[in-house]
């Protein structure tokens, strides 16, 4: 499982800047998709948990996670790629963590 520490320090080191909104929407949708892996399927279901979370639309949460990526560089990628790809990079730096030792 992925902490918010963890998920936090990739989307920094990706240019990612706390002061959006988004930014913390990303650090809830990243950590529910590794929590929940038919949400890969069913991508909506995490703007919809995090909007429950922060009480708020699943439309504003998209828009803010947009506007967030969008500032970060990211114009041209979707928001599902930066979710899923934030677990997947931060999946397998745990592994190789735990392997080294």
């Amino acid at each position: 499982m992925l902490t918010k520490a963890e998920i936090t320090e990739h989307l920094e080191s990706k240019g990612f800047k706390h002061a959006h909104a988004g930014f913390r929407y990303l650090v809830e949708m990243i950590e529910y998709c590794d929590q929940n892996e038919a949400s890969i399927l069913k991508f909506m279901s995490a703007y919809k948990a995090t909007g429950k979370i922060h009480n708020t639309t699943p439309e504003c949460v998209e828009r803010c996670v947009r506007h967030a990526r969008i500032a970060a560089g990211y114009n041209d990628v979707p928001n599902k790629e930066i979710v899923f790809e934030a677990v997947d990079t931060i999946r397998a730096r745990k592994e190789a963590e735990a392997l080294n030792g």
